[in-house]
């Protein structure tokens, strides 16, 4: 890619015109990252679905020393929040889980996946039994679940990509403002050479 100065001080990416082979690479390579995302995804929800299927067998609490795993339900959201609330937060999982289908296209891939995968794991919680099963138990933390860890995770994910995009923009646009800077001075310079030039020309005639 190329890249030139524009009127406003910004930067504008020349793209070349892409030839059919490589079209159809690109073409390829997506369908491939695709599928590749698409296992991952499937492959989170069945972990989710067998530690809970594990979890709900357990007969008591196993403590581990910092942590321990006790079989718990949850009818509202973490921290308790909204309890009693399911049917408020089924609503509210397929209303992320559609904006983050409608901006997938601008988000990062990953972190949409690994949201998606465990807003999907505590829905189905949700509408099977009408509530969470959680079982991880830091003891200074509320009880949780590993669809749980999923999308702190991808939250987490999703915002250190914005932050590194809008970084990006603003690098970009101090560059070229640098350079319409220099060019400006660049230009400035010339004609005040110019303008020497003249007058000794001037002067010489005289």
């Amino acid at each position: 890619m190329n890249s030139r100065c524009n009127k406003n001080g910004g930067i504008d990416t020349i793209t070349p015109a892409r030839t059919p082979a490589k079209t159809a690479a690109i073409s390829s390579g997506l369908r491939a990252g695709g599928y590749y995302y698409a296992i991952v995804f499937l492959i989170l929800i069945i972990i989710d679905r067998l530690t809970k299927i594990w979890a709900a067998q357990l007969s008591h609490e196993q403590d581990y020393g910092i942590f321990s795993f006790v079989y718990v339900t949850n009818t509202g959201a973490g921290f308790s929040i909204f309890t009693g609330q399911n049917t408020l937060l089924i609503m509210l999982s397929l209303i992320v889980l559609g904006l983050l289908i409608f901006f997938s296209s601008s988000l990062h891939r990953t972190g949409v996946w690994v949201v998606a995968a465990g807003l999907i794991g505590n829905l189905i919680d949700r509408v099977s039994y009408g509530y969470v099963i959680d079982f991880i138990n830091f003891k200074f933390w509320p009880v949780f679940n590993v669809a749980d860890m999923m999308i702190v995770l991808g939250v987490i994910a999703l915002i250190i990509d914005l932050w590194r995009k809008d970084r990006a923009v603003s690098g970009k646009e101090k560059s070229g403002s640098k350079h319409m800077q220099r060019k400006t001075s660049g230009k400035s310079n010339a004609q005040k050479r110019s303008r020497t030039v003249i007058r000794k020309k001037k002067h010489t005639q005289r």
